[in-house]
């Protein structure tokens, strides 16, 4: 299908000259970088999609104040009901996307909007990719941040794999935002922003993420399997296989999700717990390809994950 801006076709080489959006970044970026204290907010981590499913109460998505997601959970609550915010973070030369479902695809009981944290081993992968617009329907609104241009080139390459295949993908492409590349660097070379929150309730996104503690249920098991998939000898030209997916139901607000179970194979251990004897400026040097920009948490996080998979007992 086709990539859109205002209505009109635009290549995805283009999308960065196109002056609706250079104008889209700038606000973007002028938002304050803070989530609704009372916000629902389903969060994605490298590697995953989360995606908010819509219900036969399902409204207009594109009317603030009654999303597919926001007015049906509301109308199953009998009253005002907590914004449900998409949210991902940490992406440096990650790519976010952020797709709503237009309002003639919401026929009950599918997919109203999904958030997508893209690296360059699932934009390698044909699975991954088409994780990326499954049951939106044949129209979605889209929003992009991510992908600072790095002197290495790898967010370049993220946000190429990714919007070459968006371009040619079978759902037309409302772009709402594109904050990647040269709109996502500042002048000394670091990124602009690591992250997108957008609220369901008014489509208004900013560069917000929620602190560690409040992404969700499981973080370091998923952590882990993103560290095991990213380390596997499967990884390569052909990509990492498929996101992790995640689902969320508003009413009765229920998450599932599935974790891979079953120990990492031997290499795998031994590369995780040589990780693990690193220092941090060490272990970030080996796990970012950005870590002259990566959070104070990031280090952590590491760990985590690797004793999460099984390595330190």
């Amino acid at each position: 299908m086709v990539l859109l801006v205002n209505g009109e076709t635009v290549e995805a080489a283009g999308l960065l000259e196109h002056p609706r959006l250079r104008a889209a970044s700038l606000l973007f970026l002028a938002q304050p970088a803070a989530l609704p204290a009372d916000a629902i907010i389903l969060y994605a981590c490298q590697g995953e999609e989360a995606t908010a499913e819509s219900s036969p109460e399902a409204q207009d998505a594109d009317r603030p104040g009654s999303s597919a997601v926001a007015g049906a959970a509301a109308a199953a609550a009998g009253g005002a009901e907590p914004p449900l915010v998409l949210s991902s973070s940490d992406a440096t030369t990650c790519l976010i996307a952020a797709l709503v479902s237009s309002s003639e695809n919401t026929d009950g009981g599918g997919v109203a909007a999904r958030i997508v944290h893209h690296d360059e081993s699932t934009t390698l992968s044909p699975a991954a990719l088409r994780q990326t617009v499954a049951g939106l329907g044949p129209r979605a609104k889209l929003w992009l941040a991510g992908a600072y241009a790095d002197a290495g080139g790898v967010g370049a390459r993220v946000s190429s794999q990714l919007l070459g295949f968006l371009q040619h993908c079978e759902a037309a492409l409302d772009v709402r935002l594109c904050c990647v590349g040269t709109h996502n660097t500042a002048p000394d070379g670091s990124p602009r922003c690591t992250a997108l929150a957008l609220d369901l309730a008014t489509l208004a996104a900013c560069p917000a993420a929620p602190p560690p503690d409040q992404r969700g249920p499981l973080l370091p098991a998923r952590m882990a399997q993103w560290a095991c998939a990213a380390g596997s000898a499967a990884v390569g030209a052909g990509g990492c296989g498929s996101l992790r997916s995640i689902r969320f139901s508003p009413p009765p607000r229920q998450l599932r999700m599935e974790l891979r179970h079953g120990r990492p194979a031997p290499h795998l251990l031994r590369q995780a717990a040589w990780l693990l004897s690193l220092d941090d400026q060490q272990l970030l040097e080996h796990w970012s390809t950005s870590p002259q920009h990566e959070p104070p948490h990031f280090p952590a996080g590491a760990p985590l994950a690797e004793k999460r998979a099984g390595c330190v007992q």
